[in-house]
């Protein structure tokens, strides 16, 4: 009897314990997919930013183009195929870029209510919707970023709200990148600060942007996250607070240069403390005005606590866990003893 109790309790403690560590188990999975697919969109890309990047205007193309035999028009499409793609690919979301911020981006809703994109890639040659990846550093996270908030899309990393900006830059452009509320994707969202530095890495290149001002707003409060005449935007979102979905968190974030991210993000050895001061003084007094000129939310508590004991509990959890599993297991051993014993004499 006793062996069966010592059995079942490992049994169930060891169950116990797989519940407590599931949650490691997919982060390790999730991040594990995000950065797979990082790694082959970073070899798109590479091949993307090499055929693209002496080809002259459509103009100069046209005008070359005229008069040209049958023969040499076929032999340039044979060659550039995949590069017409990519420079129509970019032409493309130019023209949705400038057509939603003059539609005042009409049918813009909830990204929660999982909308599928009206722009279609894979007759641009570029397949899973993956348009490029965020790096933000203050997170650790490294995360695909896909056209379209589905379903399925938010299951593999960050998603690009439908009635947004495509995520090229540009004046007059706000590209609204939402992900679950989870480790690996934004569940540390609440870490971020204002003047931290994330980048946008699409077929192109690499953007630039500084957090300029966080809030929180309601679902369905979408003027909030449109188009703001004049700027370069992105902006992150995701559920708020914590283990709720009642309000969305927003973190509004601001084109920057290379340098200036640089600069942001390093100081050099040989500066004095009072030009450190002057030019952080500066840069607070720059991210003031951007602030100023972005929409206000409503009053929030911080769960960046509640999450941190939520892995406190379950690390803790985990430990006792296994210090119990170990302990029926020794005593599920010692319980078989007498009997190899008894076998080994007769």
């Amino acid at each position: 009897m006793k062996k069966i109790i010592n059995i079942l309790a490992f049994i169930m403690i060891g169950v116990g314990l797989f519940i407590l560590i599931q949650p490691y188990i997919s982060l390790i999975q999730r991040k594990s997919n995000a950065s797979a697919a990082v790694s082959e969109f970073r070899a798109q890309a590479e091949r993307c930013r090499k055929e693209t990047e002496s080809v002259p205007d459509n103009t100069t193309s046209a005008q070359k183009s005229e008069g040209s035999g049958e023969s040499s028009a076929q032999k340039d499409s044979s060659n550039s195929t995949e590069k017409n793609s990519y420079l129509a690919l970019y032409r493309e979301m130019q023209q949705y870029n400038k057509k939603i911020s003059e539609e005042k981006q009409t049918g813009l809703r909830d990204v929660f209510s999982y909308s599928t994109s009206s722009f279609d890639l894979s007759s641009f040659g570029v397949r899973d919707d993956m348009v490029g990846y965020l790096t933000i550093d203050r997170m650790g996270v490294q995360l695909p970023v896909y056209i379209g908030s589905s379903s399925a899309n938010m299951n593999r990393g960050a998603t690009i709200m439908n009635q947004t900006s495509m995520p090229i830059g540009g004046n007059n452009t706000n590209c609204v990148i939402a992900a679950h509320r989870m480790a690996g994707y934004f569940g540390d969202i609440e870490l971020l600060s204002r003047g931290d530095i994330i980048t946008l890495d699409n077929l192109w290149g690499t953007l630039y942007y500084r957090v300029a001002k966080i809030i929180v707003i309601d679902p369905y409060d979408t003027d909030k996250v449109k188009i703001i005449p004049d700027k370069d935007m992105i902006t992150l979102l995701t559920c708020h607070p914590y283990w709720d979905n009642s309000s969305r968190y927003v973190v509004y974030c601001e084109r920057i240069t290379s340098s200036e991210s640089l600069s942001s993000t390093q100081q050099p050895d040989t500066e004095t403390s009072d030009t450190a001061d002057e030019g952080k003084l500066s840069r607070d007094a720059a991210a003031n005005t951007d602030a100023d000129s972005l929409p206000s939310g409503k009053q929030f508590q911080n769960s960046q606590s509640t999450i941190s004991a939520e892995r406190l509990v379950r690390n803790i959890g985990a430990a006792v866990a296994a210090v119990l599993m170990i302990f029926c297991l020794v005593n599920i051993i010692r319980s078989f003893l007498p009997d190899l014993k008894r076998k080994r004499h007769n």
